[in-house]
């Protein structure tokens, strides 16, 4: 009977709340992660004018604080990976004082990208699918398959703004590359991205329309 008693009577140990999760969703990271992509934006740009005056140590150290403060507010895979990247190249041209090394940076970006692109080929949760459909991903078959075309389209971009930015990193001077990476192509994908951005709704709508025609043709079919 006591041992029946002793098992049933409530611990005496004191019982801890929870700990709250930490909250990382706040204004001064995002302003950080937000400089700190356009300082990537603009990074070509600033090197421009202060690796003449400052060595290429310099426009390193701003690559590397550019890095670091992109990743302060909710980095997804693409930025994680290119940060980790983006700050082990930075070290490298520090330490070795090589233009040419610190050149090639829009070119590895380029090339993370393009492989990016093509992990979400065909996944409803890829980069392309979630920019089209939302964050949870595309839904309906219209959607997948306007994300997939997308995807093509922009692999084709990205390997053509890489090509001209390999052709500045080995065969240009600083400012052809500065121009190029730091203005042309920016302002190329500016506009891609604005044009397919205002057509976007018109197609889905036309390829659900499309859809929806397969879709009572099949049942006509089937009745028959």
């Amino acid at each position: 009977m006591s041992k029946r008693l002793t098992e049933n009577k409530p611990s005496d140990t004191p019982v801890t709340a929870a700990r709250p999760v930490k909250n990382t969703d706040t204004l001064p990271s995002r302003i950080a992660s937000w400089l700190g992509l356009l300082l990537l934006i603009a990074f070509p740009g600033v090197t421009y004018f202060i690796e003449p005056r400052f060595g290429v140590a310099a426009s390193a150290c701003l690559l590397i604080l550019a890095t670091l403060l992109r990743i302060l507010y909710k980095p997804n895979a693409l930025t994680g990976i290119m940060a980790m990247v983006t700050a082990i190249l930075g070290i490298l041209v520090a330490l070795s004082q090589s233009l040419l090394m610190l050149k090639f940076w829009p070119v590895l970006a380029v090339i993370l990208v393009i492989l990016a692109l093509f992990i979400g080929l065909g996944k409803d949760d890829g980069m392309v699918a979630k920019a089209v459909a939302g964050p949870e991903g595309a839904k309906t078959d219209p959607q997948r398959v306007y994300a997939r075309s997308l995807s093509y389209v922009w692999i084709v971009l990205f390997v053509l703004l890489g090509a001209v930015a390999a052709l500045t990193c080995f065969w240009g001077n600083l400012k052809s590359w500065a121009f190029w990476n730091g203005g042309v192509a920016w302002f190329v994908i500016l506009i891609f991205y604005g044009t397919e951005r205002a057509a976007r709704g018109f197609i889905l709508r036309d390829l659900e329309r499309q859809a929806e025609k397969n879709r009572e043709t099949l049942r006509q079919m089937q009745q028959k």
